[in-house]
Order: structure tokens, then sequence, then C-alpha cells
């Protein structure tokens, strides 16, 4: 009995019992996030830029359309999101309402165990036993939603696929891969693969990772020694080139990425990302403190390199050196190519805030590695810390809301459904932000393609095909031009509800080297 008691306390004061504790209390304030989904929350979630990989997967695996019919946006983002999600859709089967819950879970478990593993690589001595911070930092991101300012912008974006989170976990990976302790040869063929993939992927991978290592391979390459270190950014970069070649020469059907660089939207630019940093410091809450660090962070950890350089532990002076440049390159390289010309753009550099918190647990573990040498006391302070946060999560989770998740069945797509089915219309036009999210969410089969105001079709993040497929026979005029209605249209009759207005129009179509639709009834069109 006492051997069982003593071997019961030794794993309940184990570090691992304390990660995994730290992991579920994550896991459990991500959970509680989507419990407590706001029309917000389900408005960003399922915009019709949000289900553009859902329709995706639908159309090709389920509608029996082909990928090579396709115009998607510029960045593929094939590895981590694409993969996880065909993961998830073809082999478990389960619907998107689910797997966008399972997706963020998964990938934010993913994002702290990988940031966990560079935490514990690249701290010395008692230090890297308090990467429990870690999970319990990432935590507070979801906390800042519920809790504090009730900001939906961060939590959205590190927990959804195709927004560009994927090349942070690729830059993590490929981290990962450089410091872990594998065979070399192994290291090359990996760091090889993730960085054609990442690059194939998202081009911000040059940003998020090759940027940082070029530095380091410079700065620091008594780290590994001279010849692996610029192995490794040799391998990274030939694996990055091949990706980059790879996406343009088998992707005709992507956006053009011609226009990198916007220089006159730099000043706008600046001002736009100043002032969603600002908003941030402006509002108590974890965002404030977070934001706060950062801003202290970046300058302090070069001074920090700078001026004690002899006495840093060299596997401090490689993180300090990698999240200097990291940070830097994040935060800066969407303003100098003039691509933050809007507060979603914050998209583009989400990355920046996330790896904060680590570098917020950087600074604990320095500053309290060496002064807590009481094993007990600082395992009991630990637990009394996570165990707080771990009742936060508990404390907001809605058993309720999470069922009102996944059985979500947005008001206006239940209002089309309605007239749709009452009136036998099938399918019709309308502008960016109802069609998509209409077709994915109708319980009655009533499928809407995208148009421009002008009622020229809108073949971005479509299947081409869809437009030729089939007869319409209504509109939903809400942003479309009136004029231009009324110019191509015959209107036979309207019906509106709270939510919705829908046009039942004589039938029409569009067809192959036309821009604008075809009426049947007279066979006209511009």
């Amino acid at each position: 009995m006492n051997f069982s008691k003593e071997h019961l306390a030794k794993i309940l004061l184990s570090n691992t019992f304390l990660h995994l504790l730290s992991f579920v209390t994550l896991f459990l304030s991500v959970v509680c996030y989507y419990s407590n989904f706001t029309d917000y929350n389900f408005d960003n979630t399922f915009n019709s830029d949000s289900v553009g990989v859902p329709y995706l997967f639908k159309d090709i695996f389920k509608d029996g359309g082909y990928f090579k019919d396709w115009k998607l946006a510029s960045a593929p983002t094939l590895f981590p999101d694409m993969v996880l999600y065909y993961i998830l859709y073809q082999i478990f089967e389960l619907d998107f309402l689910t797997i966008t819950f399972w997706f963020a879970v998964i990938q934010v478990l993913t994002i702290a165990a990988l940031s966990c593993f560079v935490f514990r690589k690249l701290l010395p001595g008692r230090s890297k036993e308090f990467s429990w911070l870690v999970p319990l930092f990432y935590s507070f991101i979801f906390f800042e939603g519920y809790y504090y300012t009730g900001d939906q912008i961060l939590p959205f974006l590190i927990s959804t696929y195709c927004f560009h989170t994927g090349t942070f976990v690729n830059a993590l990976i490929a981290l990962s891969l450089v410091v872990a302790d594998i065979k070399y040869v192994w290291k090359i063929i990996f760091l090889f693969i993730v960085s054609g993939l990442a690059m194939y992927s998202d081009m911000m991978f040059a940003v998020a990772f090759v940027a940082p290592l070029t530095a380091l391979t410079i700065l620091q390459p008594s780290f590994f020694g001279w010849k692996r270190s610029f192995t490794f950014l040799l391998t990274t970069l030939i694996g990055g080139a091949s990706g980059y070649y790879l996406f343009y020469s088998i992707n005709s059907n992507y956006a053009s990425n011609s226009n990198l660089f916007h220089f006159e939207n730099i000043a706008n630019s600046y001002n736009v990302m100043t002032n969603h940093i600002l908003w941030y410091l402006d509002r108590p809450g974890f965002m404030t403190m977070l934001v706060g660090f950062m801003l202290l962070a970046i300058p302090l950890s070069l001074l920090t390199i700078l001026i004690f350089y002899k006495k840093l532990d060299k596997r401090v002076r490689y993180f300090l050196l990698f999240y200097f440049v990291f940070m830097t390159s994040t935060m800066w390289a969407p303003v100098i190519m003039g691509n933050y010309p809007f507060v979603d753009c914050i998209r583009y550099n989400s990355s920046m805030y996330f790896f904060t918190t680590v570098g917020m647990a950087f600074v604990v573990a320095v500053s309290f590695g060496k002064i807590i040498r009481v094993e007990y006391v600082g395992k009991i302070v630990s637990y009394l810390i996570i165990l707080f946060f771990l009742y936060m999560s508990l404390a907001r989770f809605k058993t309720d809301g999470l069922s009102n998740y996944f059985s979500y069945y947005p008001p206006k797509v239940r209002a089309i459904d309605s007239i749709c089915d009452k009136h036998q219309l099938k399918k019709g036009i309308s502008d960016y932000w109802k069609a998509k999210h209409t077709s994915m969410f109708s319980r009655k089969g009533v499928t809407i393609v995208t148009v421009y105001s002008s009622i020229h079709f809108y073949e971005a993040g479509s299947n081409i095909n869809w437009f030729y497929k089939g007869d319409y026979d209504f509109v939903v005029p809400e942003n479309l031009d009136t004029a231009e209605i009324r110019k191509y249209f015959v209107i036979l009759d309207t019906f509106k509800t709270e939510q919705i207005t829908i046009l039942k129009v004589d039938k029409f179509k569009y067809v192959p080297d036309k821009l604008f639709p075809v009426q049947l009834s007279t066979g006209n069109f511009k």
C-alpha cells in the first residue's frame, strides 16, 4: 500500500503528468471556444472564404467534379491543411462541421506539441522543464475569446485551415527537424520534403523559416558546425525552390502571383497593422499582455544576444536569434510588400502572435529555472496554476452550445431552403458571400454560384463547370446591381423574408466563352 501511494505520488508529481494536464487545459479551451460560438463566430468560421476547402472536397469527392476545372487561390495550402482535411473527410467520413472542429483540435495541439519540442531542445538544464507553460499560454488565446475582450480573430486563425496558419506549422516542423536528435541523413531527407511541400503550399514559408534559418547559418554556424549548418540551409533552399517550381509548372488553375508587391500600399499597410496592434494594447486582457510582451521582446532578444553573447548558452543564443528574425520578418514582410491594407490581413502575420506565447514561456523558464530549486514546491505551484486555468476552461463550457455548433443551420440558408423548396427553385446566382455558404449548408440541395454585381460570373475559387451545368431559375439580389438584374432577367416573382429576398426569374444559363447569362426563352446574351 505504501508503495502504491509513493508510486502514485511519483506519477502525479512527474513532469510528464504536468504536461498532460497542460495539454488537457489547451484541449478544453478549444472545445470551450466552440461551445461558446456566437453568430459572429459562425459568420467568420463558415463564410464563403472559409468554406472554400470543404466545398472543393465536396465537389471532387461527392459531386463528381475535377480538380483541373477549379480556379483556386494563389496559396494551395496542400500541406498540412489539405492533407489533414482529406484524412478527416475521406478516411473518417466526417461531415464538414465535425471536420472543422477536429481539425481545430488537432492543429492547435500539434502547434503546441511542436513548440514544446523546440522549447525543450533549445533550453538548457532545469529551464526546459517549464515547457508545460507553452500549451497553457496557447490556451490563453482562446480564453481571450470568451473571458476577456471577446476577440475572435486569433482563436479563429490558429484553429482553422487555409488562412496561412499551415505555414506556421511547417516552420515549426522544419525547426524541429533541424534541432532533433535523429540520423543526419534522415534529417536532410525530411527537411527537403517538408521544405518542398511547405513552399509549394504557401510561399510565406520563405518568411517564416527560410529567413530565420539563413540568419542562423550566417550568425550561428558553430551551433551545428559550418558544414552541417550550411547543408541544412542548402537543403531547405533546394527543397523550397523545387516546391516553388513545381507549383508554377503544374498549377495553371491557380491564381497568378505576378503581383506579390504593392509598394504603393506600404504606408497604408503600416497604418493598418500598427492600429491593429494598438487596438489590442488598448483593451485589458491576455492580448494586451501578449502584444506588450511581443513589442518588448523583439528588440530585447537582439540586445540580449549583443550584450551577453559570450555568457549565453549556445542553445539560448540559437533560440533568441531564431525568435528575433522570425518575429521581425513575419511582422514586417506583409507591410513592406504592401499586403496589409485591411484588418483581416492579420492572417498574414498572425503567427507572430502565436509564437510570442513560446517567447513568454522562454522568459519565465530562464527567469525561474534556477530560482525554484525545491522540487515539490515548484511542482505544487505549477499544479495550482494549471488547475486554475483548467477550471477556467470547464467553467465556461456549454453543452448546449456545442450541440448548437454541430447542428448549425444558418438562418439565411434556412430561409433560402424554405423558399426554394416551396416554389421548386433549384439553382441561382448571388454575390460572393452567400453562394458557397448557401450551397454548403443547404439541406434541400439548393445550389448558388457566385457572380459579380454586374452578373458576370465569378470564377475565382470555383469549378468553372458549375456555371455551365444546368439551368438557373432565381437570383439573390442583395449586393448585385439592380439595373443589371433588370437588364438580363425577366422577373416572374419576388419572395421576401426577414433574412432574404429571392427573385424568381425566367430560366437562364451561362455558356462557354460568354461572361454573361443567356435567356433560354430568347437566346439573347450580351
